[in-house]
């Protein structure tokens, strides 16, 4: 009985170890992964992303603000942190971790969206974040939303389950380099696409439009931001980039919405710059759906906004004189 016993224990312990080498080494092969967000965050713990210049923000921000051409014409180095689907407490995660690993920006220019202060229940594009639970200046704000179980974070290969696509692609990077390519440039990417159906589906869904329902705990954490940014010295800047009239007629409280992030430009001395009323939103053949600009449209808002900071950034040049 004590030899079979002893067997069942070295099994398990051989077990354990083979679970634990295993994904230790599916991290690390995810962590080297170049593509989309995976790419950014090996940037961002590489140390790579610093910057003077952040772009913050939801797909808005990702799709809508074109470092080259910021660096281009502010002569400054841009790095695009923004992250497709999420909400302030998740975009304040990335920077949170951005600060641990890299030297503060300058200027944070932070892409405002009107449901960047409402929460869903479930986390979007959860595989990104797979490589990195057991950093808890991450996994803290991951916590709060459905995606991974407690088991997730402590039991070795538990978060991997079912990710066997996702592993192999990781392991078929390691074995072909050249296929681990960046498909961004610093955290951005032009959208080459045409007008589609979005907007139809969504007034099919919300018939009498849409009324946002605000967040109290992602109100608090955006002001404690906006609280950080002054304590830090970091020059955080306003920008709602242009989006479709008719998309801006589908946001009921838009209006109240719009008031409160004035307020709080207001109060805290925030540049806000609002493309809520330029041409370009009259324009569809800028946009592949009501929220988001196409590249030709993305390259020319890029071309403005950097124009339109060129000013703010030189009168907050010469304030730190």
């Amino acid at each position: 009985m004590k030899i079979f016993v002893k067997k069942i224990l070295l099994f398990l312990l051989v077990l354990s170890a083979f679970f634990y080498a295993t994904d230790k080494m599916v991290t690390i092969y995810l962590k080297n992964l170049r593509s989309g967000d995976f790419g950014v965050w090996h940037d961002i713990y590489a140390g790579k992303a610093a910057s003077d210049v952040l772009i913050l923000g939801s797909s808005r921000a990702v799709y809508h603000f074109n470092p080259r051409i910021l660096e281009n014409v502010l002569h400054k180095t841009v790095y695009n942190l923004g992250m497709d689907g999420q909400n302030i407490d998740i975009e304040l995660a990335r920077l949170h971790v951005y600060l641990q690993h890299n030297a503060k920006p300058d200027i944070i220019i932070h892409s405002l969206d009107f449901h960047m202060l409402s929460r869903p229940k479930d986390l979007y594009n959860y595989q990104q974040f797979l490589p990195y639970l057991a950093d808890t200046a991450l996994s803290k704000y991951l916590k709060g939303y459905n995606g991974f179980s407690k088991y997730d974070y402590v039991i070795p290969m538990a978060k991997y389950a079912g990710e066997w696509k996702l592993t192999a692609n990781a392991i078929k990077n390691k074995l072909k380099p050249s296929a681990n390519m960046y498909n961004t440039y610093k955290g951005h990417k032009g959208q080459d696409l045409v007008w589609n159906s979005d907007l139809d589906k969504a007034h099919k869904l919300y018939p009498n439009a849409l009324n946002i329902i605000l967040n109290k705990n992602s109100i608090s954490e955006f002001e404690d931001y906006l609280k950080l940014c002054k304590t830090l010295d970091i020059k955080l800047i306003f920008v709602y980039s242009p989006e479709y009239i008719e998309g801006q007629r589908f946001i009921l409280n838009r209006t109240v919405l719009l008031a409160m992030y004035r307020k709080y430009a207001e109060y805290y001395s925030i540049p806000f710059l609002d493309y809520s009323k330029d041409p370009m939103c009259m324009d569809r053949s800028f946009f592949y759906n009501s929220l988001h600009m196409n590249k030709s449209g993305a390259d020319l808002f890029s071309k403005k906004l950097s124009e339109d900071l060129k000013p703010i950034i030189a009168a907050s040049n010469e304030i730190l004189k």
